[in-house]
């Protein structure tokens, strides 16, 4: 499996996230096989709601497609690690794998990381596109940094 290939929809939904300005540029897909099911971005702050995370709407719209919550033959690729709420939120799907791009700098000791949530059995594949998916971040803090100065 052509993982960084597999990873590009998700980046291309970070970089439209990151273009029309609605959140941090974070991009989801969910592929059954090298079926892509969804694409989706965060849209937190637009809708204002905290389930808004890229990771939990690709899951919605990929059970909406396979008509099944339970999504055990797909893989989800990221452009950032996990939180806890959508790391739940994948093993209660029970996604098999997960590829994620950049490592979240907020996990640290006080912060649970997406291997201590997920069940055992997840297969987690870190830093496939880690630099692109680092600079589309560093490019939002930058503009919102200079936006307040």
């Amino acid at each position: 499996m052509d993982y960084e290939k597999l990873m590009q929809p998700a980046l291309e939904a970070a970089k439209k996230c990151l273009e029309e300005g609605v959140d941090v540029p974070i991009g989801c897909a969910i592929y059954r096989g090298e079926e892509l099911l969804a694409t989706t971005y965060n849209t937190r702050q637009a809708e204002r709601q905290v389930i808004g995370h890229a990771e939990v709407k690709a899951i919605t719209e990929a059970c909406k497609i396979i008509g099944d919550w339970r999504l055990n033959e797909c893989t989800l690729f990221v452009t950032l690690e996990p939180c806890a709420m959508c790391s739940g939120t994948i093993a209660e799907s029970r996604i098999g794998t997960i590829v994620y791009g950049a490592s979240r700098p907020d996990a640290d000791v006080h912060t649970a990381r997406c291997a201590d949530i997920l069940p055992k059995n997840v297969k987690i594949i870190p830093d496939i596109c880690a630099r692109e998916s680092v600079e589309l971040l560093q490019t939002f803090f930058a503009k919102r940094r200079s936006a307040n100065n």
